[in-house]
């Protein structure tokens, strides 16, 4: 794996580890993705290795019992909407303070 790589799949697995809330938009608003199929795959990867690697029988009893009631589709599309909304409130915003400074 590349430096950068392994650094980011390090950064994902300290934050599922150490997240209190560790679901699937909780991800994904952490990692902001792209692509609905990557993210959930990744999330899986991330969730596994965090499982596996967790030494805490509490966080790993937690993460085990994330992963057998999540559903990343709901929550992606969920995602999804805060993605588009926040996009929309900044497009008014900036068409809002562009006809602000056109009357000064």
């Amino acid at each position: 794996m590349k430096p950068v790589r392994e650094q980011v799949k390090k950064r994902n697995l300290d934050w599922m580890i150490t997240c209190k809330n560790p679901t699937p938009i909780e991800f994904f608003r952490f990692i902001q993705p792209t692509h609905k199929a990557r993210a959930i795959e990744k999330y899986g990867k991330i969730l596994n290795e965090a499982m596996r690697l967790c030494k805490v029988p509490d966080e790993q009893s937690k993460l085990k019992n994330i992963k057998e009631t999540v559903n990343c589709n709901s929550d992606w599309d969920v995602w999804l909407l805060e993605k588009r909304a926040v996009l929309f409130k900044h497009k008014i915003s900036t068409r809002f303070l562009a006809n602000h400074d056109i009357f000064r």
